[in-house]
């Protein structure tokens, strides 16, 4: 793609250009939304490279691999990314900065390159919540080229900043994930360990986990936030995106090129691969076997169709339903992501870091539209907790050095 050149911006791009955004650049981003070969690194493309993560030598996620570590590495205020299922939050709470993955419809996909239409979501990336409220009030609103954005209107032309104070917190009900006996033994038996070894390691590495969510819950309480403790064996489980994902994606490429028209430098996924095969040690080094896997799938239209309904209703009524059982608003957590296929919102902020410098941070989920819910709570654990360091770029560029000697 690197011979498009759009005739218009994207609508998000327009948006951010007339609140007076300056656009420095694009990011390096995992190739094809990191659907391109299941032995390729995150954050790799042909084009630019390995993207590195600025705390050290660690995982940067993706595919927004490079939107996260622009801001964590302070090449920019903030960021654009998009997110199929992970793909904004997991390499912000890698990079240690702030990202929203967004109700599906608030902001325009329009020009965004495909992966999953039924799941694709644009979203901010920045160092703190406000910078994500201001770009969010930026970049969101409805758009004629996008008909999802209509279902998003009752927070069109919103100004998120307006959300960050404390009177916002007062009606939210956050659940914290937390083990005890019960959920212990609940969760073993669900996955059917019986060996008391294997029991006592898995419990383990749960209770480390554990003491992270109870200091979460501290920040929270302390910042005037309403805490419910939930069992964590109460936590539903994922759905398996891998076969819509699959074949919807040949679809969605074939159909955005052919939108395209004559600006298109290939016409169909097909092409796409051709042109790699064409020279594969410069233009897939790790394979394609996702694509090729797309161009193979067959499902009959209906049979898709009826799989995309059915992961976006599975997923909305376990999540629905923990926050109905639980009498709460979000969750701190990322529900093995089914917020994805949900088309449900979710926000990641900077917690604090392992041993070794590794960066974690605490994920909310909401229901849709719970957009100024996050952001509320979001900015009370932050402001509550002060948990991002900024990255110390020559000890890690040093490392990236001698690891590669």
């Amino acid at each position: 793609m690197l011979d498009w050149n759009p005739a218009r911006d994207a609508t998000l791009a327009s948006q951010l250009r007339q609140a007076g955004a300056v656009i420095l650049g694009k990011a390096n981003l995992s190739e094809w939304a990191n659907w391109m070969d299941s032995c390729m690194p995150n954050g790799f493309s042909t084009n630019g490279g390995q993207t590195q993560n600025p705390y050290g030598a660690f995982e940067t996620y993706g595919s927004s691999s490079g939107s996260a570590v622009s801001v964590a590495a302070d090449l920019t205020t903030v960021s654009v990314g998009t997110e199929t299922q992970g793909s904004i939050i997991k390499p912000a709470e890698i990079n240690s900065v702030v990202a929203l993955k967004t109700s599906r419809g608030l902001v325009s996909r329009d020009l965004i390159i495909p992966l999953l239409p039924a799941q694709d979501v644009p979203g901010p990336f920045g160092r703190s919540v406000p910078d994500i409220a201001v770009l969010l009030s930026a970049m969101s609103g409805v758009d004629s080229r996008d008909p999802e954005t209509a279902n998003a209107a009752g927070l069109a032309n919103t100004d998120f900043t307006r959300y960050l104070n404390a009177d916002a917190l007062r009606a939210v009900r956050v659940g914290l994930p937390l083990w005890n006996e019960q959920a212990f033994s609940d969760y073993f038996e669900k996955l059917g360990i019986k060996d008391e070894q294997a029991r006592a390691g898995l419990r383990a590495e749960l209770e480390k986990e554990d003491l992270r969510m109870q200091a979460i819950g501290e920040v929270l309480r302390e910042a005037g936030v309403t805490v419910v403790e939930i069992p964590s064996s109460d936590l539903p489980g994922r759905v398996d995106i891998i076969p819509a994902l699959t074949h919807g994606y040949r679809l969605a490429i074939n159909r955005f090129l052919a939108d395209l028209g004559e600006e298109a430098p290939v016409a169909s996924l097909e092409a796409i691969i051709a042109f790699n095969k064409a020279d594969l040690d410069n233009r897939a080094p790790h394979g394609q076997d996702h694509l090729e896997a797309s161009q193979g799938s067959d499902l009959e239209r209906a049979k898709f169709e009826r799989m995309i309904l059915d992961n976006q209703q599975t997923a909305r009524e376990r999540i629905d339903g923990l926050f109905e059982q639980h009498g709460i608003d979000l969750v701190a957590s990322d529900l093995s992501q089914l917020y994805a296929p949900a088309g449900y919102p979710a926000l990641t902020v900077p917690a604090g870091y392992a041993a070794d410098g590794e960066p974690w941070g605490v994920i909310f989920v909401g229901g849709y539209l719970s957009e100024p819910q996050l952001l509320a709570v979001g900015y009370a654990f932050e402001q509550g907790a002060q948990a991002r360091v900024a990255p110390d770029l020559e000890t890690t560029m040093e490392l990236i050095a001698a690891l590669g000697e």
